[in-house]
């Protein structure tokens, strides 16, 4: 008895006399969600300040620099934010940047900041849309925000947001968001999704022209690999599809009426197909000239 005592003693030395110390609590192990959560928070963190670091740099050499397409961009948000809208209509250069251009133009009139700002918010957009995408495919927070991670490591994918004035990562914010509506009217086949579905293959096909044939042909194809065994399904998504392309149609009567020939997809028609178009100007100061090449020439309109 007395060394049973004495052993209580040693190991918990505060006790009373004669009484015995309680069982020292252990702390719960990390749970798995918590881990996951852990990890996601980590890889976000390293993405953000990733893109935060090459931002900056980048910004430094070359903030100051225009490239071609950036001119064209330019030219015609100037037409726009000067009333202009008939000198704005172009039948290569889709406009939704140009829009975006001449709507920051508003609170600042350095078209060349407003053009950075658009290419750098709309690659900022595709972070948190690709993440969403992952999760849905996935279901995995960790692999999203891995996803997220590995896009921003991606050679050049930050710098050229911050170098090159352009619409591709407005295109890739579009896409992104159109295969998330995607699945959701997959899973949900009512009439409203796919209206918002058409909204977002709208706003890509305005982002870059090519856009309407591609998305579309990805649309047939998933319809066609889930409702292989129900025809039905198949002819109701054929009629949505048809709901989609009656949303792009406006954009191509101005275009037409301005140039009296409906030049749209361009990229998809004549310069992968007619390769030996005719030289026409236009109105926003370039030529398109033979053999698919572009050759940009400022001329002054009397």
């Amino acid at each position: 008895m007395a060394i049973r005592q004495g052993i209580l003693n040693i190991e918990c030395p505060e006790a009373p006399e004669g009484t015995a110390c309680e069982t020292p609590k252990l702390i719960d192990p990390p749970q798995k969600g918590q881990l996951s959560s852990i990890w996601r928070l980590i890889l976000l963190g390293l993405a953000g300040l990733n893109c935060l670091f090459q931002i900056i740099w980048f910004w430094r050499y070359t903030g100051r620099n225009i490239n071609y397409d950036a001119i064209s961009y330019i030219g015609i948000a100037r037409h726009i934010a000067d009333g202009d809208l008939q000198a704005s209509l172009h039948g290569y250069w889709s406009p939704l940047i140009s829009w975006c251009i001449a709507g920051i133009s508003v609170f600042s009139h350095d078209f060349l900041l407003a053009g950075r700002i658009v290419t750098i918010a709309s690659f900022l957009l595709c972070l948190p849309l690709l993440y969403l995408l992952t999760l849905r495919l996935w279901s995995s927070s960790t692999l999203a925000a891995l996803s997220v991670l590995c896009f921003t490591l991606a050679r050049g994918v930050v710098a050229f947001s911050v170098f090159f004035i352009g619409a591709d990562f407005l295109l890739t914010a579009a896409v992104l968001c159109y295969f998330i509506l995607l699945l959701r009217c997959l899973r949900n086949p009512q009439p409203a999704q796919w209206l918002i579905l058409g909204t977002a293959h709208a706003t890509a096909f305005l982002a870059k022209a090519f856009a309407m044939p591609l998305l579309t042909i990805a649309t047939v194809l998933a319809v066609l690999v889930i409702h292989k065994r129900n025809p039905k399904q198949i002819v109701v998504a054929a009629t949505r599809l048809d709901t989609i392309c009656s949303i792009q149609r406006p954009r191509n009567l101005p275009i037409k009426e301005d140039s009296q020939s409906l030049t749209i997809p361009p990229k998809t028609t004549a310069n992968i197909w007619s390769w030996t178009t005719c030289i026409r100007d236009h109105p926003s100061g370039m030529y398109i000239s033979t053999r698919g090449r572009l050759v940009l020439r400022f001329f002054t309109r009397n």
